[in-house]
C-alpha cells in the first residue's frame, strides 16, 4: 500500500504548507494507492519546480502540499504523464474545457475532498523553455462532472480567479502561479513515478 511521503521542511514550518499537508494527513484513507502516488508524485514536482522567466532556476519551490493551492506547472516530459495518466486504472478521470490553451483535450482528475487536477498538453507555449510538455493545476471544484454543485462551484471559482488577476483559485487556497501572468512552475528535473517511500 502506498503511503503519503514525510513533510518537507516547509510544510512543517510555513502556515499555508503545513495546514495542506496535515489535511492530506487526515484525508489519506479516502486514497488509494494510485491516488496516493499521484499526491506524492505533483507534491515533489511543485518542490522541484522554479519560476517561469528565472534563467538562474536557482530556487526550487518549497512546501510541496502547496501544489493544491492551485499553481499552474508545467513538466519537461514530451507529454508523457498527460498520456499516463488518462490510461491509469483506478484514477477517476472526466474530459473537460478551461481557459487555458491546451494542443490535446484537456481532463481532470479528481480526488476525493481535493478539487481536482485539471491536465493539459502543449507542444509549445510562450516563455517556456521546453518543448511539448503536460501542464497541470489543481482547482477547487469539478468542471466536468456531472454534479451540478461541482460546476456552479468551478464557474464561481473562475469568477473568483479572474476578478484577482488571474490568481489561481486551488482546491485548498490560493496561488499566484498562473501562466496567463508569465508566472508558471517549470519542472525541469522530474522526479521518479511512483514517487514516495
Amino acid at each position: 500500500m502506498a503511503a503519503l511521503t514525510g513533510p518537507d521542511g516547509q510544510e512543517q514550518w510555513d502556515e499555508d504548507a503545513k495546514d495542506n499537508y496535515d489535511r492530506l494527513v487526515r484525508q489519506k484513507d479516502l486514497y488509494d494507492a494510485n491516488e496516493i502516488n499521484l499526491i506524492n508524485f505533483l507534491r515533489e514536482c511543485y518542490r522541484r519546480s522554479f519560476v517561469q522567466g528565472d534563467k538562474n532556476k536557482g530556487k526550487w519551490m518549497g512546501g510541496g502540499a502547496l501544489v493544491f493551492n492551485g499553481a499552474n506547472l508545467r513538466l519537461n516530459d514530451n507529454g508523457y504523464y498527460y498520456s499516463m495518466w488518462r490510461n491509469f486504472p483506478n484514477l477517476e478521470i472526466n474530459p473537460r474545457k478551461s481557459s487555458h490553451d491546451s494542443d490535446r483535450d484537456q481532463y481532470e482528475i479528481y480526488l476525493d475532498q481535493a478539487g481536482v487536477i485539471l491536465v493539459g498538453m502543449c507542444n509549445r507555449f510562450a516563455g517556456v523553455p521546453f518543448g511539448p510538455h503536460t501542464w497541470l493545476q489543481s482547482e477547487r471544484h469539478a468542471g466536468g462532472s456531472a454534479n451540478p454543485l461541482q460546476r456552479i462551484g468551478h464557474v464561481l471559482s473562475y469568477f473568483d480567479h479572474k476578478l484577482n488577476s488571474n490568481t489561481q483559485v486551488g482546491a485548498f487556497g490560493y496561488s499566484p502561479f498562473s501562466e496567463k501572468e508569465m508566472r508558471a512552475l517549470l519542472v525541469e528535473d522530474l522526479p521518479p513515478y511512483p514517487f514516495g517511500p
